[in-house]
Formats: C-alpha cells, structure tokens, sequence
C-alpha cells in the first residue's frame, strides 16, 4: 500500500473514529443507533471523499471497507487494477497490504501466547538457537531478545535484514531472508529505543513456522486467516498472482514487474475488501 492509499484509509478511520466518540461510544456499534437517513449520508460523503482524494492524489485504484464493531457496514471498489484501465476495482480485488501485514502476524503469535505455547518474554534465542547478532552495545546480545522487543521494535535490529529486504532486487526464500539476519548489525541496544523493523515480526513468524514444521505462508493461512473467513487472503504471492483480480503495482502509469517479498510475515500478505 502506497502512501497516498494509505491517507484514503486514515481518512476513513478517523471519520468513524470521531464518530464513535461524538455519540460517547467508542469501542462500541454506533453506526446502527443512527437514523436510515444519517447512515446514508455517512456513506455518501464517504463515497465523495474517496473519489475526491484518489483525483487529488491521482490514485488508480482503492478499494475500501467501513467497519463498525464487529460488523461491515459498507464496502467498495474504485477505480481501476492496472494504468491501463483494463479492469475495475471491485470488493474481491486483492491488494498487497504491505506493512499491515505485521498486525496479522501478531495476531498470530498472540494467539499461541494465549494457548501458552510461548509467552511474550520468553527469549527468542530459546526457540532460534542460530540467531546471532552484531553490537556496539555488548556480547551476545541475541541473548537478550524477547518476542515482546521483536513485536513492538525494541529489539535494535535495523529496518532490514541484508537478503530479501526492500531494496534488494534478487528473490530469496523466506529461510534465506531470516538466515541473512545471523551476523547482522543491530542499530540500538535491546530494548534501548524502539526502532522501527520487518525484522522482529519475520523472526516471529519463522519461530511459529520452524515449529509447526511448514511455510510461514502456510502456517498464517491455516491458522489466521481461514478461522478469520478471510479464505482470499493470502500471504503466498505465488497464490496471489494465480488470481485474475489483482492490483497490479505501478509507479505513474509504468506497471511494475511482478515482485516477490522476501519479508513475507513482515509484509507480504494480500487480502481483499470484501
């Protein structure tokens, strides 16, 4: 998700946002104690927002779902998957959800520290014997790291790991990207700053992985997203790009080479609206 698809959903979440806490009931259903008429019009400003931002932005497509407590109130696709206006996006047309990513991959891994299979201060160097790390700060500081310092980026690791990262142009397996970690320099001691990193959530999901004994891809799937109903989603790109309905990446009206993500449980999943 580029940055300008990224204020349209700001925009749409803070609009409800403010929402919930004009009527006094955040956290809560709002949406449905308001007047057929009210909702309505909700919707339609919304709808006018959207289109307005894509224009001013110059947004090829978007797709977007309005979400109330447990319910979807609205959802809908605009504009188009490709510069060539080939096909409309609609509410099954998958996206690359990029850095969101993350927040399932959490999920995932909190939902096993709820089962007790791991706990948040457990150290991670106790389920990934291998990991080893560069410091300014101290020996052995792997020894320090905790799946709590990986999921809210205090571990000190830098943004990237050397293989498989955003800027690296050749593909590498997902055990490849995490093996290039070993030897890695960290950027801040553990737990001295947080510092933002795809590097803490990809060890979490190599650690879920590594012990159900299949593909983080796979793993995230079976255990997160199919119980979710999200039975679209993926995070196995080459699933994705099986699919006709797909947004197409692009910088201006130039289409991008279908890519493949290195760091998948950091930021390769791809899910729909609808």
């Amino acid at each position: 998700m580029d940055t300008k698809t990224s204020f349209i959903w700001f925009l749409l979440t803070l609009s409800l946002t403010t929402l919930q806490h004009t009527l006094g009931q955040a956290g809560k259903s709002v949406f449905n104690q308001l007047s057929a008429s009210d909702r309505t019009l909700i919707i339609k400003k919304m709808d006018s927002l959207v289109v307005k931002k894509m224009q001013q932005y110059k947004v090829i497509g978007a797709s977007i779902a309005l979400v109330d407590d447990q319910s979807i109130i609205w959802t809908k696709g605009f504009g188009f998957t490709d510069p060539a206006k080939s096909r409309r996006v609609d509410e099954q047309t998958l996206f690359s959800t990029q850095s969101i990513s993350k927040t399932y991959t959490t999920t995932a891994f909190l939902m096993e520290v709820q089962k007790g299979t791991y706990a948040l201060d457990d150290k991670v160097i106790r389920y990934h014997p291998d990991l080893s790390v560069k410091s300014r700060y101290g020996k052995a500081e792997e020894k320090k790291i905790t799946f709590r310092h990986l999921l809210s980026h205090r571990a000190g690791f830098c943004q990237e790991a050397p293989i498989g990262n955003n800027y690296d142009t050749v593909h590498c397996s997902f055990d490849q990207h995490i093996a290039s970690i070993n030897g890695s320099w960290q950027r801040f001691g553990v737990n001295q700053f947080y510092s933002y990193s795809n590097i803490g959530p990809d060890l979490a999901g190599y650690v879920l992985a590594k012990k159900a004994a299949i593909p983080v891809a796979d793993y995230l799937k079976k255990n997160l997203l199919i119980p979710l109903g999200m039975i679209n989603s993926t995070y196995n790109q080459q699933e994705a790009y099986q699919f006709t309905n797909i947004a197409q990446g692009c910088y201006g009206d130039n289409v991008l080479k279908r890519t493949y993500i290195g760091d998948v449980a950091a930021g390769g999943a791809l899910r729909q609206c609808g």
